[in-house]
């Protein structure tokens, strides 16, 4: 779909209507568009998906992260995070780093949540 000029597909229509649902606290339904961004990405052959879905992949797991520790749910925000950081481990660029000190900041708070205080301080390393 085109709107002033901008091309959007599936992905970016998933993440706009998962945004909104996550001003009006709909935190679950945030949750079912972005794992929707997730599954669409994976069925999409690796050169069919666009260098803006595969950039924005780490970023979703954030977003998804964030929703689940509001929710209380800190073992999947842990899972999650988790694979922000596999995904953007070797990478050295300013963005990579800063979603990498977002997501250890943000395991270790979970892990702090759910008394597992050896794993939060090695996430503050």
């Amino acid at each position: 779909a085109k709107y002033e000029g901008r091309t959007f597909d599936k992905g970016d229509i998933l993440d706009k209507l998962a945004t909104i649902q996550t001003s009006m606290e709909n935190f679950q339904e945030a949750i079912d568009h972005y794992e929707k961004i997730l599954k669409y990405n994976a069925q999409k052959s690796s050169n069919e998906v666009c260098t803006h879905e595969q950039d924005n992949v780490d970023k979703i797991y954030i977003k998804l992260g964030k929703l689940y520790k509001k929710m209380g749910r800190n073992f999947d925000a842990i899972n999650t995070y988790d694979k922000a950081i596999e995904i953007n481990q070797n990478k050295k660029d300013e963005v990579s780093t800063e979603i990498l000190v977002q997501a250890f900041n943000d395991v270790a708070i979970c892990c702090f949540n759910e008394r597992m205080y050896d794993r939060a301080l090695k996430a503050c390393e």
